[in-house]
């Protein structure tokens, strides 16, 4: 009897024990989810009668610097079908749908079947079958002219880019992001894209189990934020001009590539930048499928060894440090040996006692070589980098790279040598375009940029030219602009310059290395160059591996100056020979 109550007694205990811990656990979780998460299973109550919908900020417009719209935005329309709606004579309602969406016999050969279209129609299931997406605004106008209400139309608001294939490389263009958002990618698209995308805005209400909004239910708006509008710093005429030249210049030349920069000297201003190949930015993903390099700004994003363009600012280092004059004199009486290796001129010619201006003029590798000797590495390496080598200049477009300068503690005697005259190193156009803008602004290095202006719903923001910092003197500036005049009119490329202007510039044609070796027959062919009466306005034309000659002077040289001619007949600059 005994017995048998202690193990009732146990058993009522551990039933207990049991019943109360079991009380505690759903005490616990009640905590759990009424304090800890509390935040949480808020958040899914309203969102379960809770309704939201998107007001999509609209992207902001680009100009050009005339405020012309390059970039705006156009509604196209998807065009649907009800087919629970259709009525029994359909079919040649349908047909004249058809016609309006495809009026053309080519344009019938991409039209869906029309078996298709039946048989998506025949499914009653369906309440929404996509007869054709980004329908323009005319073509949607005449089908709701039909009056079908069978048929509606999905708005969608896309980015409509007008001259796309001449501003192709500037504008980049608007993708999707992972989460399937609009998203800008490469140049203008792709830097601004926080200013030019705007704040989405939405409206919240309390909806039924249905989704119907309750009349007399909670409602809040909150309005969308328009994105920035830009002006850029390019001028749609030196633009079309710069492009087409370079265009017909990579043809008749059998260039891979060809670009143009043509830039402000006293402001940074970017005033062209043609890039040939190009694409169209509306139909970005076909050209990928083709080449995935199509995007590629070459003139901010491709660097290479700028060559004999080179020794203009190696010539300017040592006039700015004392240590030559134009007039000072070295003897090219054969290759030179440096750390074993023979320095030679392009032509394999020599010239016995030259002058500094004479080396310009000549494009003389011995004679760069010996004035980079005199300079030295370190300082020359610190001119490099004044000149805004080895470093992003800090241009407001999305992908600029640094090119390559090994720290002049690494330099042999050779490197030394080569790096006088542009080999060793690698920069980008925009780099060297900006090198000279220096010199033709007095010595003072301005930092580029192609976005003049920021517009917002509520104020103008205006970019001001920025001082990158000064290179040369300006007496050092002056006597350069003096010998590379000189430079122009006698060097190899005198039978191609204008015949209207004085020109200050250099050639430089770079051979292409490839697995640790340079190949005879394939160069970049550079110009960079401006006229000594207007030195505020500077150009540069680069042509990838020319076939029909592998040297500027023959190939770079005339678009160049094609461009000039058309460029100051629309400025007006009055010829000064």
């Amino acid at each position: 009897m005994h017995k048998t109550k202690r193990v009732c007694l146990r058993r009522t205990r551990i039933l207990f024990v049991f019943i109360t811990f079991s009380y505690f656990l759903v005490a616990l979780k009640l905590f759990s989810i009424q304090v800890l998460q509390s935040s949480y299973w808020k958040a899914l109550a309203k969102s379960q009668h809770l309704g939201t919908e998107v007001l999509k900020a609209e992207r902001g417009s680009i100009f050009s610097s005339d405020n012309f719209l390059l970039v705006g935005n156009t509604f196209y329309y998807d065009v649907f079908v009800d087919p629970t709606l259709l009525p029994s004579d359909f079919k040649d309602k349908l047909r004249a749908v058809r016609n309006i969406l495809y009026p053309l016999e080519k344009d019938k050969e991409f039209a869906p079947s029309w078996e298709l279209w039946l048989s998506r129609l025949n499914n009653k299931n369906s309440r929404y079958f996509v007869l054709q997406k980004n329908v323009p605004l005319e073509k949607k106008n005449k089908i709701e002219s039909l009056n079908y209400e069978w048929i509606g139309f999905t708005p969608q608001l896309k980015r409509d880019y007008s001259n796309n294939q001449i501003y192709s490389h500037i504008l980049g263009f608007v993708g999707k992001d992972a989460s399937g958002n609009d998203k800008g990618y490469f140049g203008i698209e792709g830097y601004y894209d926080g200013d030019l995308r705007g704040v989405d805005g939405f409206i919240e209400q309390e909806v039924s189990a249905g989704g119907s909004p309750f009349l007399l239910g909670n409602y809040n708006q909150v309005k969308s934020l328009n994105g920035s509008s830009l002006e850029l710093t390019i001028d749609r005429t030196l633009q079309a001009i710069a492009f087409n030249e370079v265009k017909k210049g990579v043809e008749r030349y059998g260039a891979d590539s060809g670009l143009a920069i043509i830039v402000n000297s006293t402001t940074g201003e970017i005033l062209a930048m043609s890039n040939y190949p190009t694409y169209d930015p509306l139909k970005y993903s076909e050209y990928y499928k083709e080449n995935e390099d199509i995007f590629i700004n070459k003139a901010i994003s491709s660097t290479y060894e700028p060559g004999s363009v080179i020794k203009p600012l190696t010539m300017s280092s040592a006039i700015d440090l004392g240590l030559v004059t134009p007039e000072t004199t070295m003897n090219d009486a054969g290759p030179v040996s440096y750390s074993g290796h023979l320095i030679d001129n392009w032509d394999k010619k020599h010239h016995g006692i030259i002058t500094m201006s004479d080396i310009l003029a000549l494009s003389n590798n011995i004679g760069a070589a010996w004035v980079g000797s005199k300079v030295g590495s370190k300082k020359l390496y610190e001119y490099f980098n004044k000149f805004g080598f080895n470093r992003k200049l800090g241009v407001d477009l999305e992908g600029e790279e640094t090119g390559f300068l090994r720290n002049y503690n690494q330099w042999r005697d050779i490197d030394l040598a080569t790096a006088s005259f542009g080999q060793g190193i690698s920069a980008t156009p925009l780099q060297v375009v900006m090198a000279f803008s220096a010199i033709a602004n007095n010595g003072v290095l301005m930092k580029p940029y192609i976005v003049k202006k920021i517009i917002n719903e509520k104020e103008t923001l205006y970019k001001k030219p920025v001082v990158l910092g000064r290179v040369l003197k300006p007496t050092t500036a002056s006597t350069m602009v003096g010998m590379l005049t000189t430079a122009v009119a006698r060097g190899e490329a005198k039978f191609f310059v204008t015949k209207k202007y004085n020109v200050a510039g250099k050639t430089g044609t770079a051979q292409i290395s490839e697995k640790g070796k340079y190949l005879e027959d394939a160069t970049n062919a550079t110009f960079v160059g401006f006229l000594p009466k207007y030195k505020n306005f500077v150009m540069l034309v680069k042509l990838e591996r020319p076939k029909a000659s592998v040297f500027a002077s023959e190939t770079a040289v005339p678009v160049w100056m094609n461009i000039l001619e058309k460029a100051t007949a629309y400025l007006g600059l009055p010829p000064d020979k």
